[in-house]
């Protein structure tokens, strides 16, 4: 028997009259790599900030690391990473001390070895001492997703490709799982 990772059935949003989202079902198998595609406006935003808790759906079920209740749901949610729309970064702050305010808001600990792993893996440790008001677009779409790996996620759910990675970084970021 099949273990997924995240199970969405008959999902719907409705905002006012008008439906984004209807009747979306769909299963993520534990340990693959699974893409949305769809143009804008097709829901693909609206899904994931109602993985994140963001937004509530209409209808349907979620089920997250097989929690399936809102309880067990908010707590499984501390085992997924989100990249969704714009990068929220402390823009004075360095690209470490981005990450020590993470890890200590997701872990209650900073652990300085973790961070700068992280940073390597995500191909910024060079760039560590720097403010993040200073990077490149695509730089601060990879501190985001240093954000989004810092707690060591058993779900990774990235809203758009960040600008920068290449096809093989983004296959060996979903071996890292």
């Amino acid at each position: 028997m099949k273990k997924y990772i995240l199970e969405v059935k008959n999902l719907c949003k409705k905002y006012g009259n008008t439906i984004v989202l209807q009747q979306v079902s769909l299963s993520v198998p534990t340990g693959s790599i699974y893409g949305l595609i769809g143009e804008n406006g097709a829901g693909k935003t609206t899904l994931f900030r109602i993985l994140a808790g963001l937004s509530r759906q209409t209808s349907g079920q979620v089920v997250l690391v097989n929690a399936n209740t809102e309880a067990e749901i908010i707590k499984q949610r501390r085992n997924i990473g989100f990249m969704i729309e714009a990068p929220a970064l402390y823009p004075n702050l360095s690209v470490l001390e981005n990450l020590y305010i993470s890890q200590l808001q997701y872990c209650g600990k900073k652990d300085i070895d973790y961070a700068n792993q992280t940073l390597e893996l995500v191909g910024l440790y060079g760039q560590k001492q720097k403010k993040a008001k200073h990077l490149s677009l695509g730089m601060k779409q990879r501190l985001s997703l240093a954000v989004a790996l810092l707690h060591d996620p058993k779900l990774l759910i990235l809203d758009e490709r960040p600008t920068g990675l290449t096809q093989w970084e983004l296959w060996h970021l979903g071996n890292c799982f």
